[in-house]
């Protein structure tokens, strides 16, 4: 005798196919997670690059005296953020900042003026040299 099977439930079915779903979601989240750190760490590294070269400009120029004068160029944002480059001669350090995080960098000399570059001055050339025994870091 033969039944008319027309539908068939199996909890071990139903059972296989949750737990396929919970490990593709956990995977999908690390996933996720690791890219989110990725990209944090390349945007850490980009401003650590940008203080890293205006503060290599600044001991440039003033180790090889009033001659020399070096013109760069900045990139505008970094990881499309904008962001804000202080130079603070009384502590001789560089930073580079956005909303969250901040990037330094030390220069050697104590004779530079203060500075500030924003978005608006990023988009140009960055030029460091002297004037009147002052290392100054403008805007072209």
């Amino acid at each position: 005798m033969i039944k008319d099977v027309r539908g068939f439930f199996s909890i071990d079915a139903l059972f296989a196919f949750l737990l396929l779903i919970a490990i593709s979601t956990a995977l999908l989240n690390a996933a996720s997670s690791e890219q989110q750190i990725a990209e944090q760490t390349a945007e850490v590294q980009n401003k650590n690059m940008v203080v890293e070269k205006i503060a290599a400009a600044i001991n440039s120029v003033y180790v090889n005296g009033s001659e020399l004068t070096l013109t760069f160029s900045l990139p505008e944002n970094i990881m499309e953020t904008d962001y804000i480059v202080r130079g603070n001669s009384e502590n001789r350090v560089i930073f580079a900042e956005n909303s969250e995080e901040i990037a330094r960098a030390q220069v050697i000399p104590k004779n530079f003026g203060n500075f500030e570059l924003g978005p608006e001055n990023l988009e140009n050339k960055i030029q460091v040299y002297w004037k009147d025994d002052i290392i100054l870091v403008k805007s072209k």
